[in-house]
């Protein structure tokens, strides 16, 4: 059975009872990173995490997380990605070092923005 809604809802009922679903109208195929960045900055200012995106492309590090927060005096960076797209190798340099140094990385797409939340709870 092909899951149609965000949060792998089978049909429109299931999904008007869930909090994703019904704040974003939108279907799998139109989902974008951008998407989920908001997605990302919705749940971080919901909590009240400090948050910096840091610049992308010719101006920005290669490799960076798309976002860089603080929690509770944690460090975390969080990468994002939608559609099945992976994480590109300078990136995975990148999430490597910030571990090596004690940071904590999240990657995460338009399936696990609920296990974003429980981590960011458990920061």
């Amino acid at each position: 059975m092909v899951k149609s809604w965000l949060c792998g809802h089978d049909n429109e009922v299931e999904a008007k009872t869930c909090l994703m679903c019904r704040k974003r109208k939108v279907k799998p195929e139109t989902i974008s990173e951008n998407w989920v960045k908001d997605q990302v900055k919705d749940i971080l200012e919901e909590r009240h995490i400090w948050y910096f995106m840091p610049m992308a492309g010719r101006f920005g590090k290669k490799g960076l997380p798309d976002f860089i927060c603080c929690a509770n005096g944690k460090f975390l960076a969080i990468e994002t990605k939608a559609n099945g797209n992976k994480v590109k190798d300078a990136q995975a340099g990148i999430h490597q070092k910030i571990r090596n140094a004690g940071g904590r990385v999240c990657v995460t797409d338009e399936h696990g923005l609920a296990s974003l939340k429980i981590t960011l709870s458990q920061l």
